[in-house]
Order: structure tokens, then C-alpha cells, then sequence
């Protein structure tokens, strides 16, 4: 048993320690220092100018709240149901502009501290998604043929994040190392809409090559259908398992690969998908059958090294194939392979 001046050591040791990390965790975590006033004329009338305006703004804004506790007492009419939307959509507006040029929303912004509960961060991210990121993806899904490849182009409405261990996918069309992807990643989508939609979320390999056909084939590599998501709640998690998770396994022979990962609204709410065969799958006709709209889109390339070998012999459990393109003709053998006649008779 201890005594009571090692007990007395032991809970100051725990303390010291506890005080310690407290301190740390206050240091690494970066906080808003507001810019010192009475030093810039200009910076201070521009301040003066924004609490104004945020003064203003939420005035109006309690104004629209007490209108819209009116609207939500009244008869539940098509009418009042569009008040409705209308008051709630001018309400986040007001919510939005009193808060966009506050400097400390500004920084948190700069600095990756962005609360998607609150509407100016989601109209900020939201802005940066429309203005910067979308074009660059677009650029990357048209240029390596995702589009067409896999299904039409469409219109993107939010980024997709896919992570694997601190790998992440921050540019469509990066390469990654197949030893890298064995377990699964956490993809999250990061949209816009506070209410709870259901999503199909799947990854396609398009340049499986098809020897019967001559062509390629796609393989799908991972389908979970009925994903719960939000504003709030951006990552993949739950769902209807139909293809669980396999690695990427760009086989010997073949060039890159595009792993791409779609996330797939749900508009008709929960679909029921029997199990499906990932082989030779078609992406188009699957999202035309149960009604599916592509909301977001990202993919990686890998090639094939030594992992894939170990992938089929411990994961797959199948025969590793290897391609090569046939050998050319010789124009100085014949089909049996011997040596051709320098003339023939006519």
C-alpha cells in the first residue's frame, strides 16, 4: 500500500501533468486576436461601417423570426407552406450578410475553423466550392475521361473528400500507391442542405481490361446504397452494404487506372438494390434504373507494383493475371512460324 506522502506525490505528478497538457492543447490551439484599434483611421471607419450594417441586418432579422412563428401557427395550406420557405430562405440571407465581413468570421474561415451549423460558414464554403474547386475538378473529370467514361458530365454540387489514413485525395486524378488503399476510406460530402438525404455512394474501376471483348470493362470496387447525409453530418457512414469494399488492383500489364468515387442523390428517398454482380458492371444503366442524379465526384490513379500481387494472393484469393499487347507478325515467317520462300511461282 502506498503511503500518504507517495499518494500525496503521485496526485501532484497527475495534476502537474493534466496542467501541463491543458496548456499545450491552449497553445495549439490558434485563437482570434482582433487587430489593435487608433492605429489606421481607415480600418477603424470600415469596422464602424460593418457593425452598422450587422445592426441593421438583425434587426431585420428578428423581425422575419416573429413573422415566421406567425406563418408556422397559421393553417397548413400550399400557400402558407411557401410563405414559409420564402421567410426561412430571407431569414438565413439576413443571418448570412450581417455576419460575412465580421473580421473574426473572416479569419476562422482562413484558418479551416468552419462550423457548418452556422449559415455563413456554409455559404462560404459553399462560394469557394462554385468559384474555385469546381472548375478545377471539372477540368480534371473531362481531361482523363472519367467523363464520358463512366457516365455523362454533370454538374457538381459539392466537394468530395476522400481520405485514406492521412492520405487524402485533395486533387482529382493524384496517384496513389495500391498498398495505400487496401482498407477502406472515409469519404465525406461536403454539401449544403441541413435536412437528412439519402445518397448511393459507390467506386468504379473503368480499365479493367475485357480479354473475351478486347475492350475494357468496369469493376465495381464498393457500393453502399440508403447513406444517411447532411450538412452537419458530411461523412459517408451506414448505409445498405451491396458490394462490400475491395482495394484497387491495377493488374500487371495495363496502364493507370482511375478509381473514381461517386456520391449519388436518392430522390425517390430509399431504393431496395438486390446484391449485384461488380464484374462487368455498368454504371449508367444502374443509376438510370433506380433513379439516381450524381451530386459529387473524385478519383485517384494507381499503376500496378508489387502489393497487387499481394492483394490477389491474400485478399482476392484468385490467380494474378498479367497482360501484354501480342506479338507483332513477322513478315519473314509464315503462320507456323518457318521461314518464308524468297520467290513464289505465279
Amino acid at each position: 500500500m502506498l503511503s500518504r506522502s507517495a499518494i500525496h506525490r503521485v496526485s501532484n505528478a497527475a495534476r502537474s501533468t493534466l496542467k501541463l497538457n491543458r496548456t499545450l492543447a491552449t497553445e495549439a490551439t490558434p485563437s482570434f486576436v482582433a487587430p489593435k484599434t487608433n492605429v489606421n483611421p481607415a480600418y477603424d471607419e470600415a469596422l464602424k461601417l460593418i457593425a452598422q450594417d450587422k445592426e441593421y441586418r438583425y434587426s431585420m432579422l428578428k423581425k422575419v423570426e416573429k413573422e415566421l412563428t406567425k406563418v408556422k401557427k397559421a393553417n397548413n395550406s400550399p400557400t402558407q407552406q411557401q410563405q414559409l420557405t420564402r421567410l426561412q430562405q430571407l431569414a438565413i440571407d439576413l443571418q448570412v450578410k450581417a455576419e460575412l465581413n465580421d473580421p473574426e468570421v473572416q479569419w476562422r474561415f482562413r484558418n479551416d475553423m468552419r462550423d457548418m451549423n452556422r449559415p455563413v460558414h456554409r455559404y462560404m464554403v459553399e462560394r469557394e466550392f462554385q468559384k474555385d474547386r469546381k472548375s478545377k475538378l471539372l477540368e480534371r473529370v473531362v481531361q482523363m475521361r472519367v467523363c464520358p467514361d463512366i457516365l455523362e458530365q454533370f454538374d457538381p454540387t459539392a466537394q468530395v473528400i476522400v481520405d485514406y489514413d492521412g492520405n487524402s485525395v485533395q486533387e482529382a486524378g493524384i496517384f496513389l500507391q495500391p498498398g495505400e488503399t487496401v482498407k477502406p476510406p472515409t469519404v465525406s460530402f461536403v454539401n449544403f442542405h441541413e435536412e437528412t438525404k439519402l445518397y448511393t455512394v459507390m467506386m468504379i474501376d473503368p480499365d479493367v481490361p475485357d480479354e473475351e471483348r478486347q475492350t475494357y470493362q468496369q469493376q465495381c470496387l464498393w457500393l453502399t446504397t440508403n447513406v444517411p447525409l447532411s450538412t452537419t453530418q458530411p461523412v459517408v457512414n451506414g448505409g445498405d452494404s451491396i458490394v462490400s469494399y475491395v482495394p484497387p488492383h491495377p493488374q500487371k500489364g495495363t496502364k493507370y487506372h482511375r478509381y473514381t468515387i461517386l456520391i449519388l442523390e436518392q430522390p425517390s428517398g430509399k431504393i431496395e438494390v438486390p446484391s449485384v454482380e461488380n464484374k462487368r458492371f455498368d454504371t449508367r444503366s444502374f443509376i438510370q434504373q433506380y433513379q439516381l442524379s450524381p451530386r459529387g465526384v473524385s478519383f485517384f490513379r494507381e499503376v500496378w507494383n508489387e502489393d497487387v500481387s499481394r492483394i490477389y494472393a491474400d485478399i482476392l484469393k484468385e490467380r494474378e493475371p498479367v497482360f501484354g499487347k501480342p506479338p507483332k507478325a513477322s513478315k519473314y515467317l509464315d503462320d507456323v512460324g518457318r521461314k518464308s520462300k524468297k520467290y513464289l511461282l505465279l
